[in-house]
């Protein structure tokens, strides 16, 4: 494409969403979540956006109420299952089993809180806490098995690792069982992410995939832009992702 968005010098000002539609067809002043969940995250992205087809771009003040019940549920949901979560103060036998099992429990919710969006910071927090305890006792049980130590920091070094590379919420609400980012909807809705986070959907995207991607924001860029939309407003996420291309 011969778009020169990247010789733009001016940073694009992003936009915020626009007040959702009632179900009679009259605008109605709304307040978007600062730190939405999922579900309303994906409203947010369609609202009123060229970058959506016209039909996904009208929201009623009844979907956003759906979604916002639907995100509090969950959030309810994964706060009894964190708060469930103990290191008890006498350990079986079997230790090691023991605890690996509720480090993997740890994880599953790690990653559960990032496909649910929302606040979660305290979640995540305590999640941290409680697995940093679990190590250190796992630490002191191993204190006389030098190999097996050395191993097992091997594995949680390769561990911090994954977690890191795993804290893009966008790209891990594409993994839920019900994802609320529709697969026709995938290029649009990233490009209302920031580049940061649009670069890291595209270093874990993989290569075979790219080429079609890239034609999915192109078609959906191109059809914006015949309705007025400005490319500069996705100039940062679209040399996130390497644009332009040859």
């Amino acid at each position: 494409m011969k778009w020169k968005f990247w010789e733009k010098p001016e940073q694009a000002t992003r936009r915020l969403p626009a007040a959702p539609v009632q179900v009679g067809g009259a605008q109605q002043e709304w307040k978007w979540k600062v730190k939405p969940g999922a579900h309303e995250r994906q409203l947010q992205r369609r609202c009123n956006n060229v970058m959506f087809p016209a039909a996904r771009r009208i929201v009623s003040a009844l979907d956003v109420d759906e979604a916002r019940r639907k995100d509090a549920a969950e959030l309810k949901d994964l706060i009894q299952k964190v708060g469930a979560i103990s290191l008890p103060e006498d350990f079986p036998n079997n230790w090691n089993e023991h605890l690996s099992n509720i480090r993997e429990e740890i994880d599953r919710l790690k990653k559960r809180t990032r496909q649910i969006g929302g606040d979660t910071t305290k979640l995540i927090n305590h999640l941290d806490a409680t697995r940093s305890d679990m190590m250190n006792i796992w630490r002191e049980c191993m204190k006389d098995n030098p190999e097996g130590l050395r191993l097992f920091e091997i594995a949680e070094a390769k561990a911090r690792e994954h977690d890191q590379e795993s804290r893009c919420d966008f790209g891990q609400q594409l993994l839920r069982d019900d994802p609320c980012i529709p697969a026709c909807e995938l290029a649009p809705s990233l490009l209302c992410e920031d580049s940061s986070t649009v670069a890291s959907f595209w270093v874990m995207l993989p290569d075979a995939n790219k080429r079609a991607f890239d034609r999915m924001v192109e078609d959906c860029i191109r059809a914006a832009t015949a309705e007025g939309f400005e490319i500069g407003a996705v100039r940062e996420q679209l040399l996130a992702m390497g644009w332009p291309r040859s």
